[in-house]
């Protein structure tokens, strides 16, 4: 799965995209923001399980096609996006569709090809340095961009209890935005890292990508 810069950094693009501007006319940010890391909100158990699954929190099935899993993520944006009065609520159901739909995209293009290349044994013995590049990619970005305006405005963000996602605790997105608070504030980047499934010369590219493909699929999928 992405991380959480990329998913901001993702969420960032898809608000200045004209084309979607019909999504974002009225917007919380600060919620949107919220929304984009809140699929992440689970609690991990080990190296590879979360509760609840990530099939519920991800609105996904693992053993269909990748187009239909995509027709599964829009499942939560006609349940709770479509109809939702409240903007708040609305800001952050919005930026928890998009983060979705960057997974889907995400796993489709990086992660299960490189697993389909380097076979799932090493995947699972080098998912801590795996995750390492990953994390080194957003620490050098934050380091760069210490004023990145997405980050700035979660730190803003004041404490809220959840009682619209059934699947997630009171407190769980809350803490979530909280954890990536304290993993981001102060970057410590490792220029010696090594980066397991793209470079990170690929990461601007790779976010162009996915933001292009994601405007396209909720275009016409409304």
């Amino acid at each position: 799965m992405a991380t959480w810069i990329m998913h901001l950094r993702v969420a960032e693009k898809l608000l200045n995209q004209t084309a979607l501007a019909e999504f974002f006319k009225d917007i919380d940010e600060k919620a949107y923001y919220v929304g984009s890391i809140a699929p992440d909100s689970g609690t991990m158990v080990g190296e590879f399980t979360y509760i609840p699954p990530k099939d519920t929190s991800h609105w996904k099935r693992d053993e269909v096609s990748y187009d239909q899993r995509f027709l599964d993520n829009r499942e939560f944006y006609v349940k709770y996006y479509l109809d939702e009065p409240d903007l708040f609520k609305k800001s952050l159901f919005l930026g928890y569709y998009l983060h979705i739909l960057t997974d889907t995209i995400y796993v489709r293009d990086i992660i299960h090809p490189y697993i389909d290349k380097m076979g799932k044994p090493f995947w699972r013995e080098n998912i801590l340095g795996i995750r390492k590049g990953w994390y080194e990619i957003d620490f050098r970005f934050i380091a760069n961009n210490p004023n990145y305006r997405p980050f700035a405005l979660l730190k803003e963000v004041k404490p809220f209890e959840n009682s619209y996602l059934d699947y997630f605790g009171k407190t769980d997105i809350y803490n979530r935005v909280q954890n990536a608070i304290e993993l981001y504030s102060n970057p410590k980047t490792d220029p010696k890292c090594e980066f397991f499934t793209h470079p990170e010369e690929y990461t601007d590219e790779l976010i162009d990508k996915m933001v292009d493909e994601i405007s396209q699929f909720v275009l016409n999928n409304k």
